[in-house]
């Protein structure tokens, strides 16, 4: 009896311990007949004969499933230029956690459940290939360098390569996966998705609002900001104007093809100290060889307000003053003397300076095909997008056309027009103090409306303490227009005087027109003080020609 307890125990053994490292299985036994034979004289010396033929039977059908389930595969992965074996090649069971890596020959072994599994094989410059294992237990594999990374298309400066020739650190946006975005701009498009360039909405989230790019940091006090080379056109204005308006709101996202960023000295060397702030390349679509293509696409969404904060409302607010007033050099406004109090209004001013939500609009047509000899792009555009903020909106209109023609076999032309409009209704800042703060600070018993003051709006009448504004009024008795518009324009020829050497030639130039009003009426504000009527108008205008001609 103790030796048939002490066998029993020594299989158990044997059993876990190699199920733990994984190296055990029935259909490796040196002889599978004797193992079988041991566990027969088992029950056949401690069961009886009614138990003994079913235990044996479950026993066997255990085995036969463990048998059918597990599966040992090996095998050596080797390269497909050299022949030689490729060291940590992931080996992975498709589906499951359970994998492994080949050794320094390119070896490997593991164990799948199943014959109908599948195995993926993975390394670092290489295709990725999955095999179906299908009852084998050796499975040798070739893999194959992966060229499509390193056989991408970049621009750099005056053309393009291949980005696996490239010395300089090169980044790349793929507009596809950005392009079903509501972007106000072309900034928003880098923003999280480009390592080393930083993006930040500095205009406090305003409707065609500012946006500012780093990249590789802030180089100097104030900040440097990016070259921005549009089909080939440099353009530099400091980013934004002093209103918070950046020129590429006025590109229409959706006509870019490609956004490359070129971080560092060697790369945007060419641009010389333009590009000390780094060099954004982007390339606008152009038309493809095919019949002609119509696609139109738009959407329309709703924006919505985050939470607002928690102010006192008129009960709160006064209980705040008398009890300020009663500290020994507590000191209470006149319009609360007393016990007094200016109305029976109950404003929250947040819920008046914001919506619960606001529409955000757009529109596309575009339009390309053409010959071997002849291609054509076309794009329309129309964007409109209103602020949290009442009153406050941004739109845009844009057409783009790009044409190529090939005169004969070495020569080459084609130009690129890029036209926008942009209006802008932006938030009035008045006091020095942007709306949120004065919406935050006014006093719950001031009326919104109040036809008593000239102008219509509600104002404090005698002094309470704090000087905050009507940011409703503000935004409504001010008239704000700001106009932009917007040129882009080249026209390009390419000789290819032998293969492999091109000549070309473009001229071009970037001119932009803005145009600004504000005006107000004269109203009554604090203490129905009276503000008289004033109206600003201001119109400017920049002009960059381009001439170049060089061999690639």
């Amino acid at each position: 009896m103790f030796s048939i307890l002490f066998l029993r125990l020594f299989v158990t053994a044997f059993f876990v311990r190699n199920l733990e490292d994984r190296r055990f299985f029935l259909n490796e036994l040196p002889n599978p007949l004797f193992f079988c034979s041991t566990l027969l004289i088992i029950f056949m010396r401690t069961l009886t004969p009614k138990w003994f033929v079913l235990s044996m039977l479950l026993a066997l059908s255990a085995a036969v499933c463990a048998m059918a389930q597990d599966l040992t595969v090996s095998g050596r992965v080797i390269s497909g230029e050299d022949q030689s074996g490729l060291p940590g090649v992931n080996v992975l069971v498709k589906g499951s956690a359970i994998g492994t890596v080949t050794d320094i020959e390119g070896n490997y072994r593991l164990t799948v459940a199943g014959t109908d599994a599948v195995l993926i094989f993975s390394s670092v410059g290489f295709a990725t290939e999955e095999v179906n294992v299908q009852g084998r237990s050796v499975i040798n594999i070739t893999l194959l360098p992966d060229i499509t990374a390193l056989s991408e298309i970049v621009v750099v400066g005056y053309g393009t390569q291949e980005r696996g020739i490239v010395t300089g650190a090169i980044s790349s946006v793929n507009m596809d996966h950005v392009r079903s975005l509501p972007l106000t701009s072309v900034e928003q498009a880098l923003q999280g998705r480009v390592p080393g360039v930083q993006v930040v909405q500095t205009g406090g989230g305003l409707p065609g609002g500012p946006v500012q790019v780093n990249i590789r940091g802030i180089g100097s006090i104030n900040g440097e900001t990016p070259l921005y080379v549009i089909d080939g056109i440099p353009v530099q204005e400091g980013g934004q104007n002093d209103r918070g308006y950046s020129f590429l709101n006025n590109l229409n996202p959706n006509d870019i093809e490609s956004i490359d960023i070129l971080k560092d000295a060697s790369a945007a060397a060419i641009y010389g100290s333009r590009a000390s702030g780094g060099v954004v390349l982007i390339t606008t679509k152009r038309g493809k060889e095919g019949p002609v293509r119509v696609n139109f696409d738009a959407y329309y969404g709703s924006q919505f307000r985050g939470d607002t904060y928690d102010v006192l409302n008129a009960q709160g607010y006064a209980t705040y003053l008398e009890e300020l007033h009663s500290q020994p050099d507590g000191l209470i406004p006149p319009a609360f003397a007393n016990g007094a109090r200016p109305s029976n209004a109950n404003v929250d001013w947040q819920n008046e300076l914001f919506r619960s939500s606001a529409p955000i609009q757009n529109y596309n047509l575009g339009i390309s095909g053409g010959t071997q000899n002849a291609l054509v792009g076309i794009g329309l555009e129309y964007f409109r997008q209103d602020g949290i903020m009442v009153n406050n909106n941004f739109e845009r209109f844009s057409l783009r056309a790009n044409t190529d023609f090939r005169i004969s076999k070495r020569i080459k032309v084609g130009e690129t027009f890029l036209l926008s409009k942009t209006r802008r209704n932006p938030a009035e800042h008045q006091g020095g103090r942007r709306a949120q703060e004065h919406a935050i600070k006014q006093s719950p018993f001031v009326s919104v409306l109040d036809p008593t003051f000239l102008g219509g709006y509600g104002w404090p009448d005698v002094d309470e303490g704090q000087d905050a504004r009507n940011p409703v009024a503000d935004q409504f008795l001010y008239t704000r227009e700001e106009d932009r518009y917007r040129f882009f324009g080249s026209i390009y020829a390419d000789w290819e005087i032998v293969n492999g050497l091109t000549y070309r030639i473009i001229g071009g130039m970037d001119f932009g027109y803005q145009r600004n009003l504000t005006y107000n009426p004269e109203y009554q504000q604090v203490r129905r003080i009276t503000a008289f009527s004033a109206i600003n108008r201001s119109a400017s205008q920049v002009f960059n020609p381009l001439f170049e001609q060089y061999l690639t």
